[in-house]
């Protein structure tokens, strides 16, 4: 009995292993599909009206961290770039009131990875003086630029 269930199975979808090969192969095809629109989720342009005040923060906490504006875009993970993206997301959190899922869109991450940026800059300003120092500085410099700008 057991042969002729291997049989039927292998007539069915003429591979060796039968129909559970198939799906896992299918499976393994729909995964590689998701994580190629994943990918290419990130490659849509930033839009092109940018709220001026998040160019702002972008340009305060730059200077304050000694990092390329632009860098903060790209997909580098070097610790300056990565802190100063992450406080970028998380002034624009606290001084614009925006949604995670702007800012994500924003710096081409997803909503999850703004939250995330958002939580880790609050507890590193608890935890750690200096930070909070650099954090505060970049907080109130963007106030002075927003309060300039009414």
């Amino acid at each position: 009995m057991k042969t002729e269930n291997s049989k039927l199975k292998t007539q069915n979808c003429g591979t060796p292993g039968g129909i559970s090969a198939v799906a896992r192969q299918l499976r393994h095809a729909i995964a590689r599909a998701q994580a190629l629109l994943h990918r290419l989720a990130f490659l849509e342009p930033r839009p092109k009206n940018q709220d001026p005040n998040l160019r702002s923060i972008i340009t305060i906490v730059a200077r304050a961290f000694g990092v390329n504006p632009q860098s903060i875009y790209s997909r580098s993970r070097l610790q300056p770039i990565a802190l100063a993206r992450q406080v970028c997301m998380a002034l624009a959190r606290d001084k614009l009131n925006l949604p995670f899922r702007l800012i994500g869109r924003h710096f081409r991450r997803s909503a999850r990875t703004a939250w995330h940026a958002s939580r880790l800059t609050r507890d590193l300003c608890a935890t750690n003086p200096i930070f909070r120092r650099e954090y505060e500085y970049c907080a109130a410099r963007a106030d002075r630029v927003f309060h300039n700008q009414k």
